[in-house]
């Protein structure tokens, strides 16, 4: 009886074997004899493997598409906590990719974890490097202006320490740190060049004198400075001329400065611009309205920025220093900052605007000259098919009209000396009449005021939109709706939610970006399922039958094994009797059963057969009408059976993780006439993992994951 048993099992492998050839139209796949580490038989493969389940795998560890056991699995997620995810089926870590990181956040792939930034490219603003994962506004003190030249902890201040002060102090920290060039009382910070520290209310100074008995003699001390003495006027040459207190002074008061202009205000005896600082347009013209040491400037330093608000020139620092006319202007960049890192002038140069190199090593030629890259002269000719933009010293360029286009891959329009798709407007039209900044290509819109309601924003390369596109938001505050207050940065589109964070209460659905209850059945209470985002009784229950007892409505089953991850195609059968398929090695389950039953002891069939034990289930496929007869005495199939108040339509869903289960496996349906309501001539198969994606068992049938529904209440 043994022997006759296993060479049945041998017959059966065999068919098997001839079945995926014809099915597949190719070789068989076969897989030997599997044992050892990889015992079972991936039929879809045709090759032994270490698991096709998880129950095939060791006590906390999980079976990944590609056959093996690992300590954890990134789809369906498990053996990872809360908060973390499976990268490489071997550690859990916060992140795998930038989708499992909060918004704004990137995953940084070598330690795994959600960074703001991983790289310069990633920050901008007042904040454009990147340094530790975090945008700050310096990693090194060469990204700082003048006025703040320090790097300290990602931020630019005046000074860390003495050493940051040349003949002078740093007192304060942070924001508040500055140089001075003494420390009034403290004997170790005395003047360092032999004059007298004075506290003045504010940064202590270096003075000449603070008596007269700190001056020569002859002379006396008027501010802080040591003037020849006077009893009057007649005692004073033609450079002091007034006697002041005691001094020879150049003025006295204003009247003495009358015909000195712009210098005609006294103080302490010197002939100045200004007298009171900060805003004064009465001493100063309008162009340099700000008086700061007396001088008229553009802009005041003791203010910060805040002095220049004129488009392009956003920093006030001083320009010409230890020259004959140092000032203070309003500048386009300071350092590292004010300049796109990514655009042709992305150095700030000597006179604080943005040049396009300030060394040849900026220069792919290896000549800057003046702040540019100087690539072409009289005596460095361009390439054949290129011309120099000056004879005198340029650049190599494409064109120099559009003729020079006709036959770039480019684009055939002349534009700066290159071949572009567009050089403005006038080169669009339609759909696309805007050219985008670096025409590269026509779009739908160029600014914010291109667009409309509901998608009245312009992406460009700044904002992270597809540039030139409409699109619905480009950060949260372009939402004002309560019930879309947030803004999808892969969508663009304003959103309930972007994550669990951002619900009162429940979850993020990941796909409708709603706050529900729930996405999957684990959020719910026991004895209940997540059904469309609502905990509650499911709509569904796989009902057993027999298919000798008779038809039975919608009867759509499986066999009464677990379903297998793998799948053969379905295929006519021109013959007569095909037996069971047997998994590699004889074992128990070989797949499943995939059945709509239409008739008495007859039903329409798709898939592969399970074997019974050590009996096989016996089947036969009619050629003629492709149904399958059941023989008797063998296992009960099973239908889908909906609950009268859920209503008899099948919703679908792409989430396997939402999806009805048999046995556990995610369950696809299909309908030869595409109809997605009960009853119906059905066939059912597990989701394959391997693959993300349903099978589609008939050639121009609907395929999806069934949606699992819960009872109204």
């Amino acid at each position: 009886m043994r022997r006759g048993v296993l060479i049945a099992l041998v017959i059966v492998a065999l068919l098997l074997i001839f079945y995926f050839g014809r099915a597949l139209g190719g070789a068989p796949p076969t897989c030997g004899v599997c044992s050892g580490t990889t015992p079972f038989c991936d039929l879809g493969k045709g090759a032994c493997v270490g698991c096709g389940s998880d129950t095939d795998c060791a006590a906390g560890t999980y079976c990944i598409p590609d056959g093996s056991c690992a300590a954890c699995r990134s789809d369906p997620p498990a053996g990872c906590p809360a908060g973390t995810v499976c990268v490489g089926g071997a550690h859990c870590y916060q992140c795998g990719n930038n989708n499992d990181c909060p918004s704004g956040e990137l995953c940084d792939p070598g330690d795994h974890t959600c960074k703001q930034c991983l790289g310069d490219i990633d920050c901008s603003g007042p904040t454009p490097r990147c340094a530790g994962g975090t945008c700050v506004q310096c990693a090194i003190s060469t990204d700082c202006p003048v006025a703040s030249p320090v790097c300290q902890a990602g931020v630019c201040v005046v000074c860390g320490s003495d050493g940051d002060c040349p003949g002078g102090y740093c007192t304060g920290s942070g924001a508040d740190s500055q140089c001075v060039p003494c420390v009034a009382g403290d004997g170790t910070r005395p003047c360092q060049d032999g004059s007298f520290c004075v506290a003045t209310g504010g940064a202590d100074q270096c003075e000449q004198c603070r008596d007269d008995g700190d001056c020569a003699a002859g002379q006396a001390c008027f501010g802080g400075q040591c003037w020849r003495g006077c009893s009057s006027s007649a005692d004073c040459g033609a450079e002091e001329p007034n006697c002041i207190n005691g001094v020879c002074v150049k003025c006295g008061s204003d009247s003495d400065c009358a015909g000195n202009a712009p210098f005609d205000r006294c103080v302490n005896g010197l002939c100045v611009q200004c007298a009171a600082s900060g805003y004064n347009p009465d001493d100063c013209p309008a162009n340099t309205p700000y008086c700061y040491s007396n001088t008229c400037e553009e802009c005041a330093p003791t203010d910060g920025d805040s002095d220049c608000t004129a488009p392009g020139r956003p920093y006030c620092r001083l320009v010409n220093p230890g020259s004959a006319s140092p000032s203070y202007q309003c500048v386009q960049c300071d350092g590292g900052t004010g300049c796109d890192p990514r655009g042709a002038t992305p150095f700030c140069g000597a006179a604080h605007t943005c040049v396009a190199c300030l060394a040849d090593t900026d220069c792919p030629t290896g000549d800057c000259s003046q702040g540019a890259c100087v690539t072409c002269d009289r005596t460095h000719p361009c390439p054949a098919g290129q011309w120099c933009s000056d004879s005198t010293g340029g650049q190599c360029i494409a064109c120099r009209t559009d003729a020079d286009c006709a036959a770039s891959p480019d684009g055939h329009v002349c534009a700066d000396g290159f071949c572009r798709v567009c050089g403005g407007p006038q080169d669009c039209g339609g759909e696309t009449p805007y050219c985008r900044s670096d025409g590269g290509a026509c779009v739908a819109c160029a600014t914010d005021s291109n667009c409309s309601s509901p998608t009245g924003y312009c992406g460009t390369s700044a904002n992270g939109a597809a540039w030139g596109s409409c699109v619905g938001c480009t950060g949260d505050a372009d939402c004002t709706s309560t019930a879309a207050p947030y803004c999808d940065s892969g969508l663009n589109a304003c959103v309930g939610c972007v994550a669990d964070s951002d619900c009162s209460t429940g979850r993020c659905d990941p796909l409708t970006k709603t706050c529900v209850a729930c996405t999957v059945d684990a959020d719910c209470p026991a004895g209940q399922v997540c059904g469309q985002g609502v905990c509650g009784e499911s709509c569904y229950s796989w009902v057993p039958f027999s298919p000798q007892s008779g038809p039975q409505p919608a009867a759509v089953g499986y066999g009464v094994h677990a379903p297998s991850p793998f799948y053969s195609p379905a295929s006519n059968y021109d013959g007569a009797t095909s037996p069971v398929v047997t998994a590699g090695g004889g074992g128990p389950y070989a797949g499943y059963m995939i059945c709509g039953e239409v008739g008495a002891n007859t039903a329409v069939c798709t898939g592969y057969w399970n074997l019974q034990g050590s009996s096989p289930t016996k089947y036969y496929m009619d050629g003629a009408y492709d149904t399958l007869h059941l023989q008797d005495g063998y296992s009960p199939m099973y239908y889908l059976q909906a609950d009268p108040a859920c209503g008899t339509t099948l919703a679908t869903t792409t989430d396997p993780t939402r999806a009805l289960t048999f046995s556990g496996s995610p369950i696809c349906a299909s309908s030869e006439n595409a109809s997605w309501e009960l009853p119906a001539t059905r066939a059912f198969e597990s989701y394959n993992y391997d693959l993300r994606r349903c099978h589609n068992m008939f050639a121009d049938g609907a395929v999806g994951l069934i949606s699992q529904k819960v009872k109204p209440t």
